[in-house]
């Protein structure tokens, strides 16, 4: 895991260390993102989705800001990283690559093409073959902090036509998955929930700190949350339907609906450390006021 990768790069949740103010953050990344024809494309931004699963060792925001630069890579780290780590040192004018980092405007890494030295280990360049389970840690650990979120999460009989929910009512979010499933199954359908609720497709209330996007367009809503449950799962190397979804989405629409890339990234980014760590309880001014 790249050291740096603790920043949220977040103009959604406050303890993100944010290098622009909140909404310049979203206008840069989403204009950044809506002007480039190429990723309107629908083939070609799930291109980038499978791009961004390539580098777990990044977040996805700084994977993102990768691509943009050398969409061919095949893995990178930090100078200091190559050599402890792998026993490779870089070439002579080896190309930099940027990616932002927590308290500090940037740090520089490097593809494996740029070094030199012992052959890498084949998981690394192939992280989702040695995968394919998911651990239970990950997912009450996750459970643990939705609670943190003051979320609920119940595990219902819903039968086999229905793997999930996300609600609010009146002041209260919860979400529901099938009992039924395998674990696997429960975590992907955690993500995409979550997806809907940190995304604000399910709406806010005076006490919590996403912002409202409820009225946007079904397909929006749909966009977003499978491809951040895509994100997230793929990029512990689990099976998901979101990649069957969004596969046959882009069949349909060529070129998809405008949506926030930023709150993909942003969100997706989130829903990882939540199996990751346990977090800080939410401070009282990380609320909205009423």
């Amino acid at each position: 895991m790249i050291e740096v990768e603790e920043n949220e790069q977040s103009a959604l949740f406050p303890e993100a260390q944010l290098l622009l103010d909140k909404d310049e953050q979203i206008k840069a990344l989403d204009e950044l993102f809506s002007r480039s024809a190429h990723y309107r494309v629908g083939a070609n931004y799930f291109a980038l989705l499978q791009f961004i699963n390539r580098l777990p060792n990044l977040a996805p925001f700084n994977a993102f800001l990768i691509h943009m630069q050398h969409p061919g890579v095949q893995y990178v780290a930090t100078a200091s990283q190559w050599e402890k780590k792998f026993n490779r040192k870089l070439k002579r004018d080896a190309r930099p690559l940027v990616i932002l980092i927590p308290f500090g405007p940037m740090s520089f890494v490097y593809d494996v093409s740029e070094t030199i030295g012992e052959p890498l280990p084949r998981e690394v360049l192939r992280p989702f073959e040695t995968k394919g389970r998911l651990s239970n840690d990950i997912f009450v650990l996750t459970l643990l902090n939705c609670k943190r979120d003051f979320i609920p999460v119940h595990e219902s009989d819903f039968g086999a036509g229905q793997a999930g929910y996300a609600q609010r009512q009146y002041h209260n979010f919860s979400i529901g998955i099938n009992k039924n499933n395998p674990l696997e199954d429960k975590y992907s359908t955690l993500c995409h929930e979550l997806g809907h609720i940190y995304s604000g497709h399910v709406g806010t209330t005076p006490d919590t700190w996403w912002p409202d996007r409820s009225k946007a367009s079904k397909d929006v809503k749909e966009i977003e949350a499978e491809s951040i449950s895509f994100l997230v799962c793929k990029r512990m190397g689990l099976a998901t339907t979101s990649e069957e979804y969004l596969s046959t989405y882009i069949q349909k629409h060529k070129e998809l609906s405008p949506f926030s890339f930023e709150t993909v990234l942003t969100v997706a980014h989130y829903i990882e450390r939540m199996g990751k760590e346990k977090m800080k309880p939410r401070k009282p001014d990380e609320k909205k006021k009423r």
